[in-house]
């Protein structure tokens, strides 16, 4: 929420380099990340910065999966026509909650409509499967994220995804976490459904992510090219972990730290203390607890009074 309202921010010298892309990846291989956030939801770069900071560091295109909104895609694109930038933009969304995050991945970029909804707490089955289904119609994919993100590894199992028509599964995540059960489950599931890997930065503060990259193999470098060759598994991930930890990003330390958002910290910080409990599993007995006495006493006094 406060990274919404009062975001700390960079400079757009701050993100804008000439580093290029790392010796590990292939040299002429057409790379895109698969998984950004900008301002409209809680990344701290503009729709500028984020192009450049991915041009900066190589790649040949993005996927704009903002959390729950596609308010991003459209100035994306629009920045890229303006400074005629041989840069892809892939419109996207990334379906949040706390039970499932999935990246939309769309192959229209002009028509794109983002349903049902998750509720952020807790989503149903149905509503997971509805939004797969309605991607699909829409002539989408859809992949799982970051397998050991979930507060307690509460997700979904793999068979159940797969049963209801998953795309793919990100390998990388620029936070760290690599999903190693994904490729042994994707070659073992291959004669019922041909599903494709991913690596995606998840960049939110590019002073704090890890670079990977997703080799997309396809003569057709549009939208709809490069979205139906990863459909058919056409994929390559790339992670060094031990280079990507020695690195000193050229960001680090010039993040400008937005006065407001600490004075809302400090007001609302009974907030942060119930959504750690929540999301991360710290006192989480004690906030359930705690919240339910407060419902009964409520109740109770709504009866007296």
């Amino acid at each position: 929420m406060v990274n919404f309202k009062y975001p700390n921010y960079y400079n757009d010298e701050d993100v804008i380099y000439d580093e290029g892309r790392p010796d590990w990846v292939p040299k002429d291989a057409f790379l895109i990340d698969c998984h950004t956030h900008t301002r409209a939801s809680d990344g701290l770069l503009t729709p500028k910065q984020l192009i450049f900071w991915h041009i900066s560091n190589g790649y040949n295109g993005m996927v704009v999966t903002d959390h729950n909104t596609l308010d991003s895609v459209k100035p994306c694109q629009e920045i890229v026509d303006k400074d005629n930038l041989n840069f892809l933009i892939i419109p996207g969304v990334e379906f949040t909650s706390l039970r499932t995050h999935l990246n939309i991945i769309y192959s229209d970029a002009k028509h794109q409509v983002f349903e049902p909804k998750p509720n952020m707490l807790w989503t149903s089955k149905q509503t997971i499967k509805k939004a797969i289904n309605k991607a699909h119609k829409q002539q989408a994919i859809v992949q799982f994220n970051h397998r050991d993100w979930y507060p307690h590894k509460q997700y979904l199992p793999m068979e159940w995804y797969l049963e209801n028509d998953i795309d793919g599964w990100e390998i990388y995540n620029g936070f760290g976490f690599i999903d190693k059960k994904a490729p042994a489950f994707t070659e073992e599931n291959k004669d019922v459904k041909i599903m494709f890997e991913s690596a995606g930065t998840d960049v939110h503060d590019p002073a704090k992510h890890h670079r990977v990259y997703t080799e997309v193999i396809t003569e057709d470098k549009s939208v709809k090219g490069t979205v139906e060759a990863m459909k058919q598994g056409k994929t390559k991930v790339y992670y060094n972990v031990e280079d990507e930890k020695a690195r000193q990003p050229p960001e680090r330390g010039k993040l400008k730290i937005n006065p407001k958002r600490n004075d809302y910290i400090k007001r609302w910080n009974w907030i942060y203390i119930a959504g750690n409990a929540l999301i991360n599993g710290k006192h989480r007995k004690a906030f359930v607890i705690l919240l339910l006495i407060s419902l009964v006493v409520a109740l109770t006094l709504s009866l007296i009074l």
